[in-house]
């Protein structure tokens, strides 16, 4: 009530004023989406829409924003959430921008009120199902976009445009930022995780993860982590517990790297129509990725070569496989293994790269690599932590073949720039938000209880994320037909 308060006062003031003096520049838009990395990634399937626009937005995001050449101008909303006389300082500045429309993407009543105060003829707001009782006042006169909790926000987004579908994909930075030299130089079967969330109740436990790690390691793939802070703490007390841990043991054999400062269903979603409602029901308990390895293995020829190549090398066992990189399969106890053609795990990677000598914080730091048995088989895990700079994100992710991870920022990040990835719902609502481009959705068997505009914390949310029988054999089956498409794509022996 306060901030509606405040616009009436001020109003005769900004109306004046815009009669007298300010001719806002035709077509002028401003963005307003103060939601951290996940909901400002999904965002932007309205940027190319927009055309040249302003934003407002978290600091968090700046990362992102300052490298789009489609932004004008940015404005942050961190400084002045605590101070009256800094947001109505920061209405006035957005008064003078003299914006034509305004869309209001996280509409929270300080967002409203800025909006307001532009006096822009068309101003669009998000109506949600969580919205604030002063939601009515200081949306009043807005055209407001409906949302539910059974609507993508993806499509929401794109409704305060007035489009109806899904037509436009997600783009977090254009152009991409792409480092002086990408760090990641590995030919193997690149799978990034996410171990935590920005939101602890995110964090998917250990056990569920060793359980993955176990699939992981089935195949001849590198496992990078990536995130900052706690990541750390949880990586080592992955590794801790029955760890067969190899850390070099003297610079000779370690990499130095530059510093890069509810029905327990699982679901395929990457053809665009599933967005728009034409395919089926998030929540139907089916297991796509198994039909679709079985499928891809009874249609690709490559496969069958594949196959061919695993028994010839079954029998060569340990020879010399220098001269091709031959895949082999191993039955041990009814359960299928990929690894090297020698049948042992390669050393840790040996990266040699100097830190840059251009002013940057970064420093030249240790690559930490782990090597960790999970079940029967052994896992390269190459720690990314905390040396990787956020604008650079992105970029790192597109060079994965594979993102796992929880409900979180970097899920989002790696389907917009469209890396396969795979989520842990956990206490999330898929039907409202989830990757896109080609993701498999493991949906808890308990209902949902965390959605976009109504977040819930601070509960131990560990039983959401208990993976079934069928959730670890459509994993499996997901990374699988990835897998095989990749040797088929990059390997030519295959052909």
């Amino acid at each position: 009530m306060i901030y509606f308060l405040i616009y009436l006062l001020i109003y005769p003031y900004l109306f004046m004023m815009k009669k007298l003096k300010f001719k806002g520049e035709k077509g002028k838009i401003l963005l307003i989406q103060t939601a951290k990395i996940g909901d400002y990634a999904n965002s932007t399937v309205i940027f190319e829409k927009l055309g040249k626009f302003d934003v407002l937005i978290d600091e968090i995001n700046l990362a992102f924003a300052k490298h789009d050449r489609r932004i004008e101008k940015i404005f942050t909303i961190n400084g002045v959430k605590r101070k009256k006389a800094s947001k109505l300082g920061l209405a006035l500045e957005l008064f003078s921008r003299g914006y034509e429309s305004v869309y209001v993407l996280m509409p929270n009543s300080l967002n409203l009120f800025l909006a307001r105060c532009t006096l822009a003829k068309n101003i669009v707001a998000v109506h949600h199902y969580a919205a604030s009782s002063d939601f009515a006042l200081l949306a009043l006169g807005m055209k407001k976009a409906p949302h539910t909790l059974q609507d993508l926000t993806l499509l929401t987004y794109l409704k305060t445009l007035g489009e109806s579908e899904l037509k436009y994909e997600k783009c977090l930075q254009k152009p991409l930022v792409i480092p002086r030299e990408n760090l990641v130089k590995s030919d193997k079967f690149k799978i990034g995780v996410s171990l935590s969330a920005g939101n602890k109740m995110k964090t998917p436990p250990k056990k569920t993860w060793e359980k993955i790690f176990e699939i992981f390691a089935k195949f001849d793939c590198e496992v990078y982590i990536f995130g900052v802070g706690e990541e750390a703490a949880l990586l080592q007390n992955l590794l801790a517990e029955n760890a067969d841990e190899k850390r070099a043991k003297n610079l000779s054999e370690r990499g130095i790297c530059a510093d890069l400062a509810g029905n327990g269903a699982s679901e395929i979603y990457g053809d665009l129509e599933n967005a728009n409602g034409k395919q089926t029901s998030y929540a139907q308990n089916h297991t796509e990725a198994s039909y679709a390895a079985s499928n891809f293995i009874a249609q690709n020829t490559a496969y069958k070569k594949l196959i061919l190549n695993t028994k010839r090398a079954a029998e060569n066992d340990d020879k010399n496989t220098n001269n091709a990189p031959t895949i082999r399969a191993q039955n041990t106890d009814n359960k299928t293994t990929y690894d090297n053609a020698n049948g042992k795990q390669a050393k840790a990677q040996i990266c040699s790269k100097k830190g840059t000598s251009d002013g940057s914080n970064l420093s030249s730091q240790i690559c930490d690599t782990y090597v960790k048995k999970f079940g029967e088989n052994e896992l390269k895990i190459i720690s990314l932590i905390g040396k990787i700079k956020l604008e650079e994100l992105p970029f790192y992710l597109s060079q994965m073949q594979l993102y796992a991870s929880s409900d979180t920022g970097n899920y989002y990040v790696a389907d917009s720039v469209r890396t396969p990835t795979i989520c842990l719902m956990g206490p999330c609502f898929a039907s409202e938000q989830r990757g896109v481009a080609d993701s498999l959705v493991i949906n808890s068997h308990l209902p949902p209880v965390s959605s976009v505009f109504k977040t819930v914390r601070d509960i131990d949310a560990s039983a959401f994320f208990e993976l079934s029988e069928q959730n670890l054999a459509d994993i499996e089956a997901f990374v699988k037909v990835r897998y095989i498409s990749y040797l088929s794509r990059e390997d030519n022996f295959l052909c």
